[in-house]
């Protein structure tokens, strides 16, 4: 904005993707993740972070990408309003658990 950063966010092809651990989407090879998004302080409020997920999904639908993935904290209210003012809608919920007592985290999805 004027020359200056105001936001940030990462456009994941399915490579990048399903190196997370644990794996959290079960995504398919057309699918792409928004992610990493930050939109500095004095920027906030003004409609910046849902043109940049705007710009992001067009962005990946020219590099074929087919299904597009956002994740959010379930306590994000601020983010979770940024992606619907994008456009962008509410597909399921995935809780990652960590127990002591197992050492690779369980996933739950409902989608």
């Amino acid at each position: 904005v004027a020359g200056r950063l105001a936001h940030v966010s990462w456009l994941l092809p399915y490579s990048a993707i399903t190196l997370e651990a644990p794996l959290v989407l079960k995504a398919e090879s057309s699918d792409v993740e928004i992610t990493a998004c930050e939109t500095l302080p004095g920027y906030r409020g003004g409609c910046l972070y849902p043109l940049a997920i705007q710009k992001l999904a067009l962005e990946a639908q020219l590099l074929g990408g087919k299904r597009l993935y956002m994740k959010t904290d379930i306590t994000n209210r601020a983010s979770q309003r940024g992606i619907a003012k994008a456009g962008l809608s509410l597909v399921g919920h995935v809780l990652v658990y960590q127990l002591p007592w197992i050492k690779r985290p369980l996933v739950w999805r409902r989608y």
